[in-house]
């Protein structure tokens, strides 16, 4: 989005449309994207290509072993 959704205007949304004010991801992300509509900051949702989604993936993975030696080797400098 172009510009922020302000969070009791997602919160509206919400309560407007499950009757409470509970808050979740999935239920979150609709409701600012029924704002940024509503507002007129909508963009339009283009598909990534495979290569971008295993980059991503990739990284994430990276991201994962790295932590993983890190936490490792915090716990043998402990013991």
């Amino acid at each position: 989005m172009g510009s922020d959704v302000p969070s009791t205007a997602t919160a509206r949304i919400r309560q407007l449309s499950r009757g409470n004010r509970r808050k979740n991801d999935r239920i979150d992300g609709a409701a600012a994207a029924s704002v940024a509509a509503l507002q007129g900051d909508a963009r339009p949702v283009a598909s990534e290509d495979h290569t971008a989604v295993l980059r991503l993936l990739d990284e994430r993975r990276q991201n994962l072993v790295e932590q993983s030696i890190r936490v490792r080797n915090q716990l043998h400098a402990v013991l």
